[in-house]
C-alpha cells in the first residue's frame, strides 16, 4: 500500500494479448470453477498470502452442493470399483 499520492505515468496503454504474455513471462495461471478448496489451502500452509480480492469471489456453496472427488484416499475395501464407478459417472 503506498504510504504518498502515485501520479500514473500516462494513460494506459493496450498490452495485447494477457494470456500469451503470461505464458512467454513463464506465470502460471489457474482456471477454477469455485475458489474456495484452493482457498483453504492457502490459508492453512505456511506461505504469506493476501486474500484482498477474495471479496470479488462466487460466495461458498453450501457442503452438500460441492463437487464430490472422483477418488478418495481411503483404503476401505471396493475402493476401486468405487474409483471405476465415479470416474464412470463423472467422464460417461
Amino acid at each position: 500500500m503506498a504510504t504518498e499520492t502515485v501520479v500514473p505515468l500516462g494513460p494506459p496503454e493496450p498490452i495485447g494479448e494477457l494470456l500469451t504474455l503470461h505464458q512467454q513471462a513463464d506465470r502460471q495461471l489457474r482456471f477454477v470453477n469455485d475458489i474456495w478448496a484452493y482457498w483453504d489451502t492457502v490459508t492453512t500452509g505456511t506461505m504469506g498470502f493476501s486474500g484482498i480480492r477474495m471479496r470479488n469471489a462466487t460466495p461458498r456453496r453450501p457442503l452438500s452442493a460441492a463437487p464430490r472427488p472422483l477418488y478418495s484416499r481411503s483404503a476401505s475395501p471396493g475402493f476401486e470399483g468405487e474409483l471405476h464407478e465415479r470416474r464412470h459417472r463423472a467422464h460417461p
